[in-house]
């Protein structure tokens, strides 16, 4: 399997920020770009130095896929369940939380749809196999809105959407919408009017707000002459299956869902996507409507009916966006506009800091503040901390809240002040009854000071 040109490009980049010192790297592939190739890529880089490879998933469908992305890429037998003695290993991170220790051997470490795993999740497995990490993804955004510099030390971006369709990896896409987005819980008109008047026939996708409004919505299909079906979480695995084949094959035209088949469904044949629903956060916006831009004989335009008007908020199907680990995951081109137009109307994004000294308050400009002041402040936060029995973190974090940035004075803090503020970390975990300390400890020890803190330190514990 021979990878296209930024494929290799993208590749030899991550191989390049671990040979810098990254540990970590989070690798964006928007739809169509071939994450997963790229990691097989990197994972059979990994298992030709010596070692075995970790590849995980967050559902056992990804996990299967895994499998076979990486045998065809690598050759049979490569890859192979958890318990097995491939060189890559592929678990669901579950799985891998209910063994008693670390798997010996490996080397590399692959996470799968990265942005899914939360803090404790991570901090778990980082503490477990401290080794180059490769995060693979579409969407670098938590389910907060925010990137994953907790998880990742840097971003390597193998594509953009104009690249990918200029070179014919993606689909153009036409949208239809209302004027402007509309209020919670509206639609501009029922999707089945919607559909039979500018899709009939066509493959479409449906994601509904509520399983009830997905059953609802096919049924309503089904009268109108429509073959239409339900795919929710509840859904056996064996009945999930054959209405997926029935819709790739195009013997079921409309497929209704939740939040089902945002990821992991990849079916070429789809053209329309129907949504019913509104999208807090772009990342779920750009899976959604990422499942009808995938290039397929006949295809032509694919179609989006945007029925609550959400594409106003995250901009169009096909748009280029930014990527950050830090402040919002994912900037589109309908978010930038916005903050833009807010600027121009006087109207602020967030509410100001607290800012308790005089001093601070008369010179205060955000990350803009000179650098005297900045000491003085951070000085002062140390000195709170000292006196109430706070921690390094809680003195970061507030530093962070009035600059906007990491406190460059935390680089000076000696090794024997780090570890106390990591055992002292371990013990919050404990006090509050956490299942994994040592992890939790770990992602905020890195909050704090950008790195993860030396796994000796918690064998020392």
């Amino acid at each position: 399997m021979e990878l296209r040109a930024y494929q290799k490009t993208a590749v030899t980049a991550v191989v390049g920020r671990h040979i810098e010192g990254s540990r970590a790297v989070c690798l964006v592939a928007p739809t169509g770009a071939g994450k997963t190739v790229m990691g097989s890529a990197l994972a059979k880089m990994a298992t030709s130095r010596g070692g075995s490879v970790l590849w995980l998933c967050h559902r056992r469908e990804l996990a299967s896929q895994a499998i076979d992305s990486n045998n065809r890429y690598s050759g049979p037998h490569t890859a192979g369940p958890i318990q097995s003695d491939c060189p890559i290993r592929v678990s669901t991170v579950q799985a891998l939380m209910r063994k008693r220790g670390p798997i010996p051997g490996i080397r590399f470490l692959v996470l799968d749809e990265c942005h899914h795993y939360r803090a404790e999740q991570w901090g778990a497995v980082a503490q477990m196999y401290p080794v180059h990490t490769v995060g693979l993804t579409a969407t670098p955004q938590r389910a907060d809105g925010l990137g994953l510099g907790s998880m990742f030390d840097s971003m390597v971006v193998s594509a953009s959407y104009t690249q990918l369709r200029e070179d014919g990896h993606l689909a153009d896409c036409e949208v239809l919408r209302p004027d402007g987005p509309l209020m919670s819980n509206e639609v501009a008109q029922s999707p089945i009017q919607a559909y039979c008047n500018n899709a009939m026939g066509r493959h479409a996708f449906l994601f509904a707000k509520s399983v009830k409004d997905a059953e609802q919505f096919a049924r309503d299909f089904r009268e109108a002459g429509v073959r239409a079906a339900v795919v929710t979480g509840k859904t056996d695995k064996e009945t999930r299956r054959k209405r997926l084949q029935a819709f790739a094959e195009g013997t079921i035209q409309v497929l209704c869902n939740v939040f089902v088949l945002t990821e992991g469904v990849d079916i070429p044949r789809a053209d329309v996507c129907i949504l019913t629903r509104g999208c807090s956060h772009a990342s779920i916006y750009l899976q959604m409507v990422g499942r009808i831009l995938r290039p397929f004989p006949g295809k032509g335009k694919a179609l989006l009916i945007d029925l609550p008007g959400v594409s106003h908020e995250h901009g169009l199907p096909g748009e280029d966006v930014k990527y950050s680990l830090d402040g919002d995951g994912i900037q589109t081109a309908g978010k930038a506009k916005k903050k833009a137009d807010d600027t121009i109307s006087g109207d602020d994004q967030r509410p100001p800091p607290t800012i308790y000294s005089m001093e601070l308050r008369r010179v205060y400009a955000g990350s803009a503040t000179p650098t005297d002041h900045k000491d003085s402040e951070w000085r002062r936060l140390r000195s709170i901390a000292v006196q109430r029995g706070y921690s390094l973190a809680w003195v970061a974090n507030e530093y962070k809240k009035l600059f906007d940035h990491i406190p460059p004075q935390i680089q000076s803090i000696g090794s024997q002040e780090r570890q106390r503020e990591y055992r002292s970390l371990i013990g919050l975990a404990r006090s509050r009854g956490y299942k994994n300390p040592p992890g939790w400890a770990g992602y905020r020890y890195k909050e704090t000071f950008g790195k993860w803190p030396p796994r000796l330190w918690s064998w020392k514990i």
